[in-house]
């Protein structure tokens, strides 16, 4: 069973599921180059099948992570009368006021690929948190009872879900609206902090160790919602969200960010970044502990931008009320379309077990041949070598700034070794060359 995953909006992805196995899994941003692009993932779609010689006809399913509709599946897969999917009122809004300003209706040209589905392949609907559930259970190895947690911004109307994985199923336990979103609350510290929401919370994080809580202890208490014994005792009413389209990328806004501006002037940025941190680990622990003691497991497994956060996640782990932690590592929205189409095949083969990943290598790869063609192309001196380790080791030993390239591209937002940029941490003076030099980006930004 062949199965087409595709995530439309914040990082859009598409990945190909194989009897319950992962074949490939890219975002469209590695084709497109702006980052968390958010528009259909054409390019993306055109690799997961030709990476292994299908095409639309060897499809079984195409599974979506959202319980709503998606007008763009209709060009994508080229959907025509009842299998089409149906425009939002304010989409319908949106093109009576463009016709009324005789303004040009958003329909991409013909020179623009689609992937015609034939009418016998199903399209099956999967809820934004079930999708990032079932990517992290169906991969977790463990048919044991588990407690799954799913935590974001905001999904189909809810941020956090409390779920139970047991025995090939997940059972949803309780779920929680946006009125409890610790990730819009991080997430506003970050653009009052002058970075994108959406992209830049890894940099409020990174910023944290070098302020001190206690200095801006408080600030932010009217800006999150609070937690007691797994249950929501304080919602926040959020100002927003609304939205920016920058290049094909969204970035939201909230006017909670002007107040939170205000106070990061009078007390910080470091310590309010702090105190951000502090929040989002005390709260999450509050939710989610007190639910593995009601659930009586020991065995915790997450999904959902929230849980890029690894100092989170470390807190987590060293609370000593977990033996077995697993979050999967394409957390954020990228894995959806991994987790609807886990979620589609295992509805279909309910007797399949809970399977593993092994590597995240699921990307593009590119021959010797390619490789050198491109060197060629940019008139880039170039030489093959027979022992890469021990010439690089040396390199590396200098102090010289290697940029490692192998292998399948990973999938996901972290490299792990196939896309990677490697210096050595003898002198640590070479963190900041690498901040300054190769990423340009912040001197306080750390890297594994």
């Amino acid at each position: 069973m062949n199965i087409l995953g595709i995530h439309i909006g914040h990082d859009s992805s598409a990945c190909l599921v194989r009897d319950g196995r992962i074949l490939a899994d890219v975002a469209e941003e590695r084709f497109t180059r702006t980052k968390h692009y958010a528009g259909p993932p054409l390019f993306s779609v055109g690799y997961c099948l030709a990476s292994h010689n299908l095409t639309m006809k060897d499809i079984d399913m195409v599974a979506v992570p959202t319980c709503g509709t998606l007008p763009p599946l209709n060009f994508l897969f080229d959907l025509k009368g009842s299998r089409q999917e149906k425009r939002s009122r304010m989409g319908r809004a949106e093109d009576a006021a463009r016709r009324l300003l005789k303004q040009a209706l958003p329909k991409p040209p013909v020179y623009i690929k689609n992937y015609p589905l034939p009418d016998s392949v199903p399209i099956v609907h999967v809820e934004h948190h079930l999708a990032h559930a079932a990517s992290a259970y169906y991969t977790s190895g463990c048919m044991e009872k588990q407690l799954i947690v799913t935590m974001d911004g905001s999904g189909d109307g809810v941020c956090t879900v409390i779920w139970r994985g047991e025995n090939g199923r997940i059972e949803p336990l309780q779920r929680f609206p946006n009125e409890a979103s610790l990730g819009w609350f991080y997430s506003n510290v970050t653009e009052a902090l002058g970075w994108w929401h959406g992209d830049g919370e890894g940099k409020t994080m990174g910023l944290a160790p070098y302020g001190d809580p206690n200095k801006a202890r408080g600030v932010l208490d009217r800006f999150y919602p609070k937690f007691s014994g797994g249950q929501l005792v304080e919602p926040m009413q959020f100002q927003g969200p609304f939205a920016w389209d920058q290049g094909g990328a969204l970035q939201w806004h909230f006017d909670d960010a002007y107040e939170i501006q205000a106070l990061i002037l009078k007390y910080g940025r470091e310590h309010t970044a702090a105190e951000a941190q502090r929040v989002l680990e005390e709260q999450a622990k509050d939710l989610i502990l007190p639910w593995l003691e009601k659930e009586k497991t020991r065995n915790l497994t997450c999904a959902g931008g929230v849980f890029l956060n690894v100092k989170l996640n470390q807190r987590i782990w060293e609370s000593g009320r977990v033996d077995r932690h697993w979050i999967y590592p394409n957390a954020g929205d990228s894995g959806l379309a991994v987790g609807a189409a886990l979620y589609a095949y295992h509805q279909a083969t309910p007797s399949a077990l809970v399977g593993t990943v092994e590597s995240l290598n699921w990307g593009p790869e590119y021959s010797e041949k390619d490789i050198e063609s491109l060197l060629k192309l940019r008139q880039l001196p170039y030489r093959r070598m027979d022992n890469v380790e021990e010439f690089v080791a040396r390199q590396l030993a200098e102090d010289k700034i290697v940029a490692w390239f192998q292998g399948r591209m990973e999938s996901g937002p972290r490299a792990l070794g196939n896309r990677s940029i490697l210096m050595s941490a003898n002198r640590k003076e070479n963190k900041d060359i690498i901040n300054a030099r190769v990423k340009f980006r912040e001197a306080f930004r750390p890297f594994c």
